[in-house]
This record gives C-alpha cells, structure tokens and sequence, in this order.
C-alpha cells in the first residue's frame, strides 16, 4: 500500500529516480576494470539502460517490492503503459514507411521553392509546413523531416539558418498539442483521465491554433533581422535529388493515415474502443504491403528497396562514425576502421548533411573506381579485430539518403566526434541489427525497424515503475497536497499548472513529468484538499479538468526552453551537431525564453475562456 508520510526509503527513492533522470539526459559509459579476450567493456548508462538499473536497485534495497513493478507495467488509475507503447509505434510506422518513399522531403522542398526570393515568405511557408504536418504526424517527424531542408537550403545559398531552425521546432512542439497523437505525453494524461480521441481535440484545437499564431508573431518580431530578404532559387540539380522514389507507397501510406485519423474521429461516438486498437490495424496494413511490396521486387530480381535508403551497394558499404570519433566502414565483412586520412572528405560546413534525408558527397571518378578506391585504402588501413567497431542499424539507415542510390554512390563519408545523445542511440539499437539475409530479403521492413523508437520501450516502462515507486513511498501524495494549495481558482489552476509543468520539463523531461503530474491529478489528496479549502465539489471537477489540459499545454511547450525538455529536442540537436550546425544551448535558450512565457500566456488564456464559456467556472 502507498504511504502517506516520507520514510528513509521515500528520499532513496527521490534520489535514484533524480541519477535516473540525469543519465537519461546526459548518457555516459563506465569502463570494467576487467578486460575480457583483451577487449575493452563498458557499462552504458542512457535511455534504455538507467531506468531498469534504477528500478533494480529499488528492489535490492526493498524500497518497492514486485506488486510495485506489476502495477508499473500493466498500469493503474486508467494509464495502459503498454497500450500508450502501442499507440506510438504503431503511427511510428506508418509515419516512417510514408516518410521512406521521401514523400515528406518533396514537400518541404517543393514549399521552401514556393518561397522564391523572399526570405520572410519562406519564413512564414515553413513554420505553416512545420504547424500542418506536425498535426496530422509528430513533431519528431517534422523535426527530422524539416530539418534536413534547412540545412540544405542555408548550405546552398549561405545563410544562417538559425532563425528558420529554431521557429520551425517552437512551432513544431505547440502545433502538436491539437491531436491526441501529437505526443506521447498527450496520450498519457488522455488515458488518465479517459479523454476519448474527438473530446481532446475539441478542448486542445482553440488552444494549439492561438499558440502557433502567437509563436508565429513572436518568432518574426524576436528574429526578423536574422531573416535574410532575398534568398537564390534552388539550383536545378535540387529537382532531381528531391523527387518520390516510391508514388504507389507514398499514396497507399497517406490513404492509410488520413483513414485511420477518421476511424479515430468517428468510432469513438459509436463505440468505446481503445485508441490503440484502432491504430494498431492500420499499422498492421502497412506492415503487410511493405511486405509484398519487398517479396515482389525480390522476385522480380530488384536489389533493394525504393526507400530513401537505396539498394544493397549502400547497405555493404556504409561509412559511420565510431565510438573513439574516427570513422568505420561497414561492409560485407563487418565494420572495419577507416583512417581518416584514407578517404578525402568533402569541404562543405554542413559534411554531415547527407546522415538523414540529404545529399551525399561524391568523389571524384566514377562509383567503380571510388569503391575500388576505398577497398583498397580500407586493405591497408583494417586493424586487429579487436579495434571493430559494432555499427549501429538507425545509423546505417540515417546514413543512407535517397541521393546515394540515385547517383549510384557505393558509400558515403561521415567525420564527426560523437555527442552522448549518438552514443547513448549506438548503445542501445543494436539488439535491433538485422541478419543480412533479412535485409535483402525485406530492405523495406528492416530499414523502417531500424528507425523504429526503440529505446523508448525501456525508458518508458521504466519510467511509468519509477514514477509509480514514488507514490508507492509517499512522494505524489505530497506533491498532490501542495499543487492543490496553489490552485484555489480555475484560472489560477490552469496558469500554475502551465508553469510549474513547463519548468519540470526541464528537469525531468516531458514525458516522465507527464506521467508523475497525471498521478498527482489523480491521487485523492488533490481532491480533499481543494474541499478542505473551502471549494465547491463541482468546482474542484472543473479546476482538475483545468489542471489536467494545462499539463498538455506544459508537456508540449516545455520543450520550447531547454533541448532536455523532450525526446525532439535531444534528437534535434543532436542531428545539427552532425551536419555541422551545431546550436549553442545558451542562445537556443536566449530565444525561447522570450518567446515561450508569451505563447504559454495566449495558450492558457484561450483554454480558460473555453472553460469559462462551456461553463464551467461557475
């Protein structure tokens, strides 16, 4: 049973679930002292990894106990953890499989050459391309979508394209509070309190559309003099790299989203159906043609697959960075260290460009010659197998753009340091490397499980028992007592809330914040105070509903302070750094402040006038 007073093991707990949350934001690896068959060992500490080392010392120490952990799993109080893991992989996949056929690259592309000359009409065309696919995707998507068009954009025509970075990821996070599968944090407080699909949207759609109008004006008044006024077409060469390589999967895929987005919208007022059962069909659609879709150019005697990521020439030989910053290739043989000095690099600033959706760099002389090149330079520079780097999946499918099986490159130069967001991603995704017959079996399916958020299913479980342990020893029924002496009134609620959960994300990053404040609206103390205080049993329905909707608000727009904030933010930065972009912290910091409390004031007072007008502050 949870208790309700702080024990010696309350503060253990606070303390390891704090290490966990530190680890998970900034990820490190402890060398053994021993070394095995002279190879090095390392214990990684990161997403996957500190929360089930947390939640084992807990039980070591019998700060919780195995009830602790199955009510973590299975889930309480209305949230399904496994169902929230199936909701987000499920629209994972469809969201990927479409984005494989570079449908999503054309666009962006095709909207930045609507822009013409103008700078400020690029400015805005983006940040409205950014709101609109963030609605009906992710903001991951969008981040990992948008991005690489920016960086191309300010590589060809040398711009700083800070200005156009930072309101496409401002805009990005508010535009994906409207729908309930913005976010995961959305989903988790949804299912808390048993919000169906049409209900969210109703309530967040007002809000979301205020918040992007005020980051729209606020993003333009705070960088207007960073905008350059005229900006060179795209060059001709542009066209061709960015195309759709598959038009049959693109259409399939946007059929099957937009279907499954009205089987959200509609079946709900029909029948009370989970809203991961409905997604995870459509997600089983795509499955079954990626499928077919692979045995049939197998048959057919295709190599590859018309994904972004080419054939099997650029599966054999990829060039990735490794875990010491030099360079590996990863070829038939397995993973082989590459001197930097063997292999030129290209000049440009952005060298890492071609890592997700952008182009690659060539060398000179023909893909025969460059490859026999390579081989031969790799012949002479391979050391003992002991210096092998392992190379991870999500990295061989990164590095492998549509422009590499379109000029028939054999393989593609990156040359970066790693961050501890790359290495924590390298740590942890290669329980997901597949066999190679696998891979040229279904090129398709593979690539898209190798982009496929896996070290989310250890962190959020993880995260879902942590934050259970602290309410199982006292911590969320102090935290329920004192938010409710902070939210007396309906507006004062809904303004606290936003705040308080704006600045945990900070601290905790949004999704484990969105789970442990979903718990504290939730526990009885919430309730009893608020009727100890004096208010009204209707009016406390109306604060916590408030409350609730506000914590969305605050999941989302969090991640608009620090780059901890979110999963995106990490991802985001973590993706500029290897195209040559890196954004300082400070001044990522510098700009949204200033922007942020502005947008969280129009969000918040566009709630509270709906909560008002449908009654409920009376």
């Amino acid at each position: 049973m949870p208790t309700t007073t702080l024990t010696p093991f309350s503060y253990l707990t606070l303390l390891i679930f704090s290490f966990v949350i530190a680890f998970c934001i900034r990820p490190i690896r402890i060398p053994f002292p021993i070394h095995i068959r002279q190879k090095k060992y390392h214990l990684h500490l990161n997403l996957a990894t500190a929360p089930v080392i947390g939640i084992l010392l807990l039980l070591i120490t019998t700060a919780i106990d195995g009830n602790v952990v199955k009510n973590g799993f299975v889930g309480t109080q209305g949230i399904q953890p496994y169902s929230v893991l199936i909701l987000v992989f499920a629209l994972a996949y469809i969201c990927i499989s479409i984005d494989l056929t570079s449908l999503f690259e054309v666009i962006a592309f095709k909207v930045a050459k609507f822009g013409g000359s103008s700078g400020t009409r690029l400015f805005f065309y983006l940040m409205l391309l950014s709101t609109v696919m963030t609605i009906f995707t992710s903001n991951d998507v969008v981040v990992l979508t948008i991005t690489p068009i920016i960086c191309y954009l300010a590589e060809e025509n040398k711009i700083d394209p800070k200005s156009f970075l930072i309101s496409n990821f401002m805009v990005s996070n508010i535009a994906s509070m409207a729908l309930y599968i913005g976010n995961p944090t959305n989903v988790i407080v949804a299912q808390a309190f048993g919000i169906s699909f049409i209900t969210y949207s109703a309530w967040m759609i007002l809000p979301t559309l205020v918040g992007c109008v005020v980051c729209y004006a606020a993003c333009y008044i705070l960088l207007r003099r960073r905008i350059p006024q005229n900006i060179p077409p795209p060059p001709s060469s542009a066209e061709k790299q960015y195309r759709i390589n598959d038009r049959f999967g693109a259409v399939f895929g946007v059929g099957v989203l937009l279907t499954c987005l009205l089987a959200l919208l509609v079946v709900p007022v029909f029948a009370e159906v989970g809203v991961w059962i409905l997604t995870l069909p459509f997600a089983g659609v795509m499955v079954v043609k990626d499928v077919l879709r692979d045995l049939l150019n197998a048959r057919r005697g295709q190599n590859g697959s018309p994904g972004r990521d080419g054939g099997d020439m650029v599966e054999e030989m990829c060039v990735l960075p490794s875990t010491r910053g030099g360079m590996v290739v990863h070829g038939p043989g397995g993973a082989l260290p590459l001197d930097a000095t063997t292999v030129d690099i290209g000049e440009s600033p952005c060298e890492g460009a071609g890592d997700l959706h952008g182009e690659s760099r060539q060398t000179n002389g023909s893909p025969n010659e460059d490859a026999a090149a390579t081989h031969k330079s790799l012949a002479t520079s391979a050391s003992s197998s002991s210096d092998v780097a392992l190379v991870d999946s999500s990295k061989e499918q990164l590095v492998s753009p549509p422009a590499l099986s379109r000029r028939h490159s054999s393989f593609q130069l990156i040359e970066q340091p790693p961050t501890p967001l790359s290495r924590s991603l390298k740590s942890t995704s290669q329980h997901h490397t597949f066999p190679r017959t696998l891979r040229r079996t279904l090129p398709t399916l593979t690539k898209i499980g190798a982009r496929l958020p896996w070290s989310l299913i250890p962190f959020s479980l993880g995260m879902f028992i942590l934050v259970e342990s602290l309410d199982h020893v006292g911590w969320t029924a102090l935290l329920s007592t004192a938010l409710a002496h902070l939210c007396p009134t309906l507006a004062v609620a809904t303004f606290v809330t936003c705040i308080i959960t704006t600045l945990a994300c900070n601290l905790l990053n949004n999704l484990p914040m969105s789970i442990l404040f979903a718990r504290v609206f939730q526990h009885p103390n919430f309730a009893t105070t608020l009727l100890g205080m004096g208010v009204l049993p209707d009016r406390v329905d109306a604060i916590k509903r408030g409350g609730l909707f506000a914590l969305i608000i605050g999941s989302n727009i969090g991640a608009n302070v620090l780059f901890v904030g979110s999963l995106a933010g990490l991802m985001w930065s973590d993706l500029l750094e290897k195209r040559g972009m890196r954004f300082k912290q400070s001044v990522f910091f510098k700009w949204c402040v200033l922007v942020t409390p502005v947008v969280l004031v129009g969000t918040c007072g566009a709630l509270t006038a709906e909560l008002v007008v449908m009654g409920y502050n009376k």
